[in-house]
């Protein structure tokens, strides 16, 4: 089951996941937890092309909790975020990334999500959304 979600959600790959490079590869429909990685270029950076700039951690953040609600609804429900507030804890570094997304409280149409971005050993940022749950008609 899990790598039909996995499956199903790379199959609906938006041009920003793909901009982005960016994969789920793990879900956990109990613990209601998706990971996604993602590799960044120079061309997302600043100060000399080392620091990703920080709207582009935001959506890396943004995409997994995204996702990570379209996977437990099997792709029916399409996640509009209300709100997102990102804390930046250290600088992002180009190259790869990985985040995991949480379910903090979900109900039938407003959820709470929570989202941890790393670069190998390294907490660059946490993220917590409020997103209204809008059917896809899939």
């Amino acid at each position: 089951m899990t790598t039909d979600i996995i499956a199903l959600l790379q199959s609906l790959a938006q041009p920003v996941t793909k901009t982005l490079s960016g994969v789920p590869v793990a879900f956990d429909a109990e613990a209601k937890t998706l990971s996604m990685t993602f590799k960044t270029t120079t061309d997302f950076a600043h100060t000399n092309a080392t620091i990703i700039q920080g709207g582009f951690v935001t959506a890396m953040l943004d995409m997994t909790m995204a996702h990570l609600i379209m996977a437990l609804s099997d792709a029916k429900s399409n996640p509009i975020s209300l709100d997102i507030n990102t804390s930046f804890i250290a600088p992002c570094p180009v190259g790869d990334h990985a985040c995991t997304a949480r379910v903090v409280k979900l109900g039938r149409s407003i959820g709470f999500l929570a989202a941890d971005l790393y670069a190998e050993d390294t907490h660059i940022a946490s993220a917590t959304s409020t997103v209204k749950l809008v059917p896809t008609g899939l």
